[in-house]
């Protein structure tokens, strides 16, 4: 027979061996996750600095026409007011989207006349 303290000796044997088989398993069988290695701060602002070369000619090159534009307006209006014709226009403008927006609101959905009468952002 076996005294107490061997059979203790054996469970905790058969404890670690166990431990270890599943710790070989866990490692051999899991997938390894992927590591993500986070851009450093100087990373960062080079692509910003990247980006932003790109953009700012755009940026700019908006501005320029958003200006022409409204001064391009400005112009318009004086010269409808000038000629007496400001309020026709407002009032034919008017008439004229409510008209188109019947229109195509009385389309069937997803006829090709009323997807490319809809409005574009």
């Amino acid at each position: 027979m076996s005294t107490p303290h061997a059979s203790h000796r054996r469970t905790r044997r058969l404890v670690t061996l166990a431990s270890a088989a599943i710790a070989a398993l866990a490692v051999g069988v899991l997938p390894a996750t992927q590591a993500h290695a986070t851009p450093t701060p100087q990373e960062v602002e080079a692509q910003i600095d990247t980006l932003w070369g790109t953009l700012e000619p755009l940026v700019e090159q908006y501005n320029g026409v958003h200006y022409q534009l409204t001064q391009n307006q400005a112009k318009q209006a004086a010269l409808l007011k000038q000629m007496g014709l400001d309020a026709v226009v407002k009032t034919s403008a008017g008439t004229l989207s409510r008209t188109v927006s019947r229109i195509s609101s009385s389309l069937p959905s997803g006829s090709p006349v009323a997807a490319s009468s809809s409005p574009s952002k």
